[in-house]
C-alpha cells in the first residue's frame, strides 16, 4: 500500500492557529450574567463561618421554591448553547474536542500520536493497568458528521459516518471501501488490504476514516449477512472469536461470492479474512492452517480452531433457512441456527418445593393420571374368613356384574413364573414361625400399566421405593426382556428411604481436611468422615 507524503508537515512544536479554538480553562458557566458559577450571579449571599479558629465565607444560594403542581422547564440557556471546539493544557498534557472534521483532521496531523477517546472505558484500563501514559488526548463524540448514515439509490451503496478506527470483523466481510483523510488526501483502502497486525490497522498515524462505503447487492443477487461472537464471560467480556461472514448466490442458488473474517484465530496478526477464491483453496485445510499457537493471547487454540468451523456451520444452515434452499426438513437443523434466551436472573432461588403442589392439590399421584381409551381396572378379591383353606373359587357372580372383562388367578401362571407353584413341587417343607421388629411397608401402592402390542414393550407407573424389584417382578410375570419393560415412579406421598440392597466390596477415596491454623477437633472430623463417608453402615 502506497501512502502520497504531504508537501509540508508541521511539527509539534510549532504553534498552529485553530479557528474558533478556546484556550485555556474549560468551560464552566453557561455565559449568561446572572450564571450561579459566577462570584455575582444566581442572587448569592455570602455567608461566613468559624472554622478552626478562622473565618472562612462561602456563597450562599437563594434559588426559587419548588412547587410540585408545576413543571420544570428545560433551561433554556442550555436549549441554545451550541458546541464550542475547546482546545486547553500545558507542556505535559493536551486535550482538546473538535465539533467538525475539518477541525479534527488538522489537530490529528499536528498530534498523530494522539489519543483518541469516545467512550473512555479502555483508555481507563491501559492507564490503570498497562501503565500506559498519552500526552495528547482527544474527544470525537461530538462531531455530527461522523454519527450519521445515508443511502445512495443511483450508486446502490451504503455511506455510514466513519468512526476512528473499525477493527472488527462486522466491517471485514463487507465488500466495501474506507476513505481516509489524510491532511488534504484523500485515499481509500479495500478491507483485505485493511488488517495487517494484532490491534494494528492500515490507517496511518495521522489519518482518520471520514465515510464506510458499502455497495448495496446487486440486482438478481441474493445476500446473507451474519455476524457471531463468543466470549468467556466467566472471567472477561472480551470475545475470544468474532466472525463477520457473508454470502451471495445468484438466482440458480450458486454460490458467486463469499467473504469470510474471523478475529481472535490468527494469533498476533489479528484478523483473518479468506474471499471466494482464497476460500476454495484454502477451506479443506482451514483449520490446520490457522497460525494459532499455544502462546495466543488469551490461550485455548484448539478451542478456537473448533469455534471456527462451528461458525461456518451454523452460517450454512442460517443461509439455507432464510433463503429457503432445498427440503427444510433435509437441509436445515433448526436447533443450530434457534438462539438460547435466557430468563431475567434474580436474587433468590427458584421455588422447586413439591410440598406445596401436595397441599394444594396440584401434585398428580397414579389415580390423577388421565384414563386411556380402553382403559381396564384391576381390583383383588379377598377370603372374607382370615383363616381357612382355599378349596375352590367360582367365579360366575363377578362374571355377571356389567363391565366385567374377566378373571385372573393361578391358573394364569405357570409353574415357572408362581413361585408357589415351585413350593408345591418341593421335596421338602419347613415350617417355622419368625417373630421380629421388622418394619413393613405401610403405604398405599398404586400401578398403571400401558401395553404397546405393536412393538411387545410395556411402561409401567407404579408408586414403589423400589423401582428395579417392580421391573424384575414384571419381567418375571410376562417373561418378555427387560429393554422392553420401561418402570416409572409417580409421586409415593411419603416413604422410608431406599428399599435397594447391595454389597460394598472395594472402596478407594482419598479425604482431605482443611484443618486451618490449629489442631482443633479435626481428627473427630477426620474419623466421623472415615466412619460414614459410604452411608451404608
Amino acid at each position: 500500500m502506497k501512502w502520497r507524503s504531504p508537501a509540508k508537515r508541521v511539527s509539534e512544536t510549532e504553534e498552529v492557529p485553530l479557528s474558533s479554538a478556546t484556550y485555556g480553562a474549560p468551560l464552566k458557566t453557561c455565559r449568561r450574567d446572572d450564571c450561579c458559577q459566577l462570584p455575582t450571579g444566581g442572587n448569592k449571599a455570602a455567608t461566613e463561618v468559624d472554622v478552626l479558629g478562622g473565618k472562612y465565607s462561602f456563597p450562599q444560594f437563594n434559588f426559587k421554591s419548588y412547587e410540585p403542581h408545576t413543571e420544570i422547564i428545560y433551561p433554556p440557556a442550555l436549549r441554545k448553547y451550541t458546541k464550542q471546539p475547546i482546545f486547553y493544557g500545558n507542556e505535559k498534557k493536551v486535550w482538546f474536542r473538535p465539533t467538525a472534521i475539518e477541525l479534527f483532521v488538522e489537530l490529528k496531523h499536528v498530534y498523530p500520536s494522539a489519543k483518541i477517546v469516545a467512550g473512555s472505558s479502555e483508555v481507563q484500563v491501559e492507564v490503570k493497568f498497562k501503565h500506559e501514559k498519552y500526552g495528547v488526548s482527544g474527544y470525537v463524540g461530538d462531531i455530527e458528521g461522523l454519527k450519521g448514515f445515508s443511502v445512495d439509490e443511483e450508486k446502490r451503496q451504503v455511506v455510514i459516518g466513519g468512526n476512528t478506527s473499525l477493527t472488527v470483523p462486522e466491517m471485514a466481510c463487507l465488500e466495501g471501501y474506507k476513505k481516509l483523510v489524510r491532511d488534504s488526501w484523500r485515499v481509500s483502502v479495500a478491507d483485505e488490504e485493511y488488517f495487517v497486525a494484532y490491534k494494528a490497522t492500515a490507517i496511518p498515524a495521522d489519518a482518520i476514516i471520514t465515510k464506510l462505503t458499502i455497495p448495496l447487492p446487486a440486482e438478481g443477487t441474493r445476500e446473507v449477512i451474519k455476524f457471531y461472537k463468543e466470549a468467556k464471560r466467566g472471567d472477561d467480556d472480551i470475545a475470544i472469536v468474532t466472525a463477520g461472514l457473508r454470502v451471495v448466490l445468484d438466482e440458480s442458488s450458486v454460490v458467486t461470492d463469499i467473504s469470510l473474517a474471523h478475529g481472535g484465530s490468527r494469533g498476533g496478526n489479528g484478523k483473518v479474512t479468506l474471499t471466494l477464491p482464497s476460500y476454495i483453496s484454502r477451506w479443506a485445510n482451514y483449520p490446520k492452517d490457522l497460525p494459532l499457537g499455544f502462546t495466543v493471547p488469551g490461550g485455548m487454540p484448539t478451542y478456537r480452531k473448533t469455534l471456527v468451523c462451528s461458525v461456518f456451520f451454523r452460517l450454512w444452515h442460517e443461509v439455507a433457512a432464510e433463503l429457503e434452499l432445498g427440503t427444510q426438513v433435509q437441509q436445515v437443523d433448526h436447533e443450530v441456527i434457534e438462539e438460547i434466551h435466557r430468563g431475567i436472573s434474580y436474587g433468590s432461588r427458584g421455588n422447586d418445593n413439591p410440598y406445596e403442589q401436595r397441599a394444594t392439590g396440584e401434585a398428580e399421584y397414579i389415580d390423577d393420571m388421565p384414563s386411556i381409551e380402553g382403559q381396564l381396572f384391576g381390583g383383588l378379591v379377598l377370603s372374607k374368613k382370615a383363616y381357612a383353606k382355599l378349596v375352590q373359587v367360582d367365579f360366575t357372580p363377578a362374571l355377571q356384574v356389567p363391565d366385567v372383562i374377566g378373571v385372573v388367578d393361578v391358573k394364569d401362571l405357570d409353574d415357572e413364573r408362581n413361585l408357589w407353584g415351585r413350593l408345591r413341587k418341593a421335596s421338602h417343607s419347613l415350617r417355622r414361625t419368625l417373630c421380629t421388629r421388622m418394619e413393613y411397608c405401610l403405604e398405599t401402592i398404586a400401578a398403571a400399566v400401558i401395553p404397546r402390542p405393536d412393538d411387545e414393550e410395556m411402561e409401567v407407573w407404579s408408586s414403589t421405593q423400589n423401582i428395579m424389584e417392580t421391573q424384575e417382578f414384571v419381567l418375571q410375570v410376562t417373561g418378555a426382556p427387560s429393554s422392553r419393560i420401561v418402570a416409572k415412579v409417580k409421586r409415593m406421598g411419603g416413604g422410608f428411604g431406599g428399599k435397594e440392597k447391595g454389597m460394598l466390596k472395594v472402596l478407594d477415596a482419598d479425604i482431605y481436611n482443611n484443618a486451618g491454623y490449629s489442631q482443633d477437633l479435626n481428627d473427630a472430623v477426620m474419623d466421623r468422615a472415615l466412619t460414614h463417608m459410604d452411608s451404608c453402615y
